[in-house]
């Protein structure tokens, strides 16, 4: 049997329980300010030290994530790309919220599906979990005690512990949607005439169809839920990229929707994505899965959907609210278009 409703997800703890023991908790409270002040130095040793050791994990990032500090031109002055303040804002959120952790429902929702889209694995965790624990060591060895350290050890290994739990759910949503698939699929690019450069905001996009390349029929889809695509490249290796679904859903047919940037290097993850859009050639697609995890089914599930994938954007660009009441299905869908999601 699926699970149940589609799996609308939630990550409460039961009754009675708490994720880390009072006494770890206190730790972590008393010395949250410091870590926070340190968090984004913090999240940059930690990637250095996990490709450092596990450089086989390097594919599963954008290109323009693996700058080196000094060289990411989203993040000036910070060294630091969008990705990593991301990490850095989760972990202390997470760790400041420990005793009401319903309130990071929608973070963890939105990295979760992120990281089923990659088709991040449970085992991948202890390797982040051993690279933040050197991290923090290195970083604020001569100012947190050995306890301490303990303590925010034991938090993330409860992050990851949440993590892996509703990315199993989501999985096995995958395993028993009609028509859907776990890990990535190969589809063609197809001609189209909605293939045409679009104005959206003040950036142009580009609109691509795609059909499966074993010719199967594709699940229902959410316009505007966002997806990843793995193409082959031949300097890079495999290189991973998020691309917004777009248009009506389409039983052989997908259209996905690929941001303009003309400020994009050569080596970027956008830019080698971009190539290989090309007719004929092929790309590799992660499942949707909005309409999968809604409750109910029907036109007002989509709009639904829609409003709470541009929440989720607008949360990872820090942009402020403007989802209205009675907003219509396709007005939130221009405004998804119109916001760049982290590739």
């Amino acid at each position: 049997m699926p699970p149940s409703s589609a799996m609308a997800l939630r990550m409460r703890k039961p009754k009675g329980s708490a994720l880390i023991d009072p006494e770890t908790e206190a730790l972590i409270k008393n010395t949250l300010p410091i870590f926070t002040k340190h968090s984004q130095q913090i999240a940059v040793q930690l990637y250095a030290n996990l490709f450092e050791q596990h450089p086989q994990l390097k594919p599963m990032f954008c290109l323009e994530f693996l700058q080196t500090p000094g060289q990411c031109k989203k993040s000036p002055g910070t060294g630091m790309s969008p990705q990593a303040k991301i990490l850095s804002d989760s972990i202390v959120n997470f760790c400041a919220n420990l005793d009401n952790i319903d309130m990071m429902n929608n973070a963890i929702e939105r990295i979760c599906a992120k990281h089923v889209s990659r088709h991040v694995k449970s085992d991948h965790y202890p390797a982040v979990a051993g690279a933040f624990s050197r991290a923090v060591r290195q970083v604020l060895k001569n100012e947190l005690s050995e306890s301490d350290l303990k303590a925010w050890d034991t938090a993330v290994s409860a992050l990851a512990g949440v993590l892996v739990k509703a990315e199993k759910e989501m999985y096995d949503c995958l395993k028993h949607g009609d028509r859907h698939w776990k890990g990535f699929r190969e589809f063609s690019v197809q001609p189209s005439e909605a293939g045409q450069p679009t104005a959206a905001g003040n950036a142009s996009r580009k609109v691509y169809a795609m059909s499966a390349s074993d010719g199967s029929k594709l699940p229902r889809i959410v316009p505007g839920e966002s997806i990843c695509v793995r193409v082959q490249h031949e300097e890079f290796g495999l290189v991973h990229y998020g691309l917004h679904l777009v248009g009506r859903p389409n039983k052989t047919e997908i259209h996905v929707s690929l941001p303009g940037n003309a400020t994009s290097s050569k080596t970027s993850s956008h830019s080698v994505v971009k190539e290989k859009l090309e007719e004929g050639h092929h790309v590799e697609l992660s499942s949707p899965m909005a309409y999968l995890t809604s409750k109910k089914r029907g036109k007002s599930v989509q709009s639904r959907a829609l409003k709470h994938d541009l929440t989720r954007v607008q949360e990872a660009s820090r942009l402020p609210g403007v989802i209205t009441r009675g907003q219509t299905t396709k007005g939130v869908q221009r405004q998804v278009r119109r916001m760049e999601d982290i590739g």
